[in-house]
């Protein structure tokens, strides 16, 4: 409903439970929260989600399983999957920085005296990424974003696949007109 009156790009959730490894269980258990996730995608809105921070290797956590959300893993610095990101080579859509992020304490409006770790550090910056590149090409579809981020990211190191389809978001080379070559060389 806010949609006409603000240019909202993406929504964030942070928040999660449970493993789910099956995509249709995902969405059956989850029905009302895709639901809104859908009606959101249908008007260009994403949805992202955190993975969830229990370390396991073949399930992520719902809501980010849901199939039209966009799930979220966090990587350290080092582009290495965070040992406490949840994981699921299909179900899982894309990596952030999420270890020893700077975060507000929640002590004051200013305060950010403290780093934390989780997936919901993640998260909110693949949907900072999301309004620039909507600002960027506000015509885009969330799948138009979505595959952007997923093919120019930085390749993960994983800790039980070495090398996950999902990468590392990477917001210069997901802005369009960015060419890119083989050789990883990019311009824009």
């Amino acid at each position: 409903s806010l949609r006409s009156t603000y240019n909202i790009a993406a929504a964030n959730m942070s928040l999660g439970r449970g493993s789910y490894n099956d995509q249709a269980v995902c969405d059956a258990v989850n029905a009302g929260v895709k639901a809104a996730i859908d009606n959101l995608r249908a008007v260009g809105i994403a949805t992202v989600i955190a993975s969830g921070n229990d370390g396991f290797w073949d399930g992520i956590s719902g809501p980010g399983c849901i199939s039209t959300g966009v799930a979220v893993g966090a990587t350290t610095d080092s582009d290495v999957e965070a040992d406490f990101s949840n994981f699921h080579p299909t179900l899982l859509d894309i990596y952030a920085p999420g270890v020893n992020i700077l975060s507000s304490d929640g002590r004051s409006d200013l305060s950010y005296d403290g780093t934390r770790s989780g997936t919901s550090m993640a998260t909110p910056h693949v949907t900072g990424a999301w309004a620039i590149l909507k600002q960027a090409d506000p015509g885009a579809t969330v799948g138009t974003i979505l595959s952007a981020l997923q093919t120019t990211g930085d390749p993960v190191r994983g800790r039980y696949v070495a090398l996950p389809r999902q990468r590392r978001i990477q917001i210069d080379l997901a802005m369009p007109g960015a060419c890119c070559y083989a050789n990883g060389s990019c311009s824009l």
